[in-house]
């Protein structure tokens, strides 16, 4: 008889419901930047997103016994991470508040080092600048389907998971961001 390995996350959930502390952090190492990736391009401010990021994996833990595990881990994290992001978008809507969008394009990649030429560098900057504006643009609803299906490449029964949506939603929101994406890069 053969022993197939555990999958690693299923190995990481077994080790977070007994209580193991290595379990969460091997969580964390395995998704955290993904997390904190998706917060940053749906909140648009770093801090928010690290404080969104420390919450979502507070309430991974508190949450473990409800997971059913009929989406993957990084699927449900993304759900707990977008509903939060959500949620903090509508309270700064209700206040008013301002976004700092400073600290960006750092952001999307930390510590990603540079191993390209610097025009190449700067090409890349200029467009990533400009792809950012563009999803800056989006309403929070369409920021997070596209965060979710072209950045974090969630099928779209996954992303109907993690925004709590029909699937029908996402199609119409996705073709949504499609064509606002023509209307602005189509007539390059």
């Amino acid at each position: 008889m053969i022993l197939q390995p555990l999958d690693p996350d299923e190995d990481l959930l077994a080790r977070c419901r007994a209580q193991d502390p290595a379990g969460l952090a091997g969580v964390v190492a395995r998704h955290g930047d993904r997390v904190y990736r998706a917060l940053v391009l749906i909140v648009k401010d770093p801090e928010d997103a690290r404080d969104l990021a420390q919450e979502t994996f507070v309430r991974f833990v508190r949450s473990l016994d409800s997971y059913r595990g009929d989406a993957s881990l990084k699927s449900w994290l993304l759900r707990i991470a977008t509903n939060l992001a959500l949620n903090r978008l509508r309270d700064r809507e209700r206040r008013g508040d301002a976004l700092s969008l400073d600290a960006l394009p750092e952001a999307l990649a930390p510590g990603a080092p540079l191993e390209h030429g610097p025009e190449e560098v700067a090409l890349r900057r200029l467009a990533m600048d400009e792809v950012k504006r563009f999803v800056d643009g989006l309403s929070p609803p369409l920021r997070a389907v596209a965060v979710l299906r072209f950045l974090e490449e969630q099928s779209y029964e996954e992303i109907a998971r993690a925004l709590e949506v029909q699937i029908g939603t996402v199609r119409s929101r996705l073709n949504a961001v499609r064509f606002a994406a023509r209307a602005l890069f189509g007539s390059r």
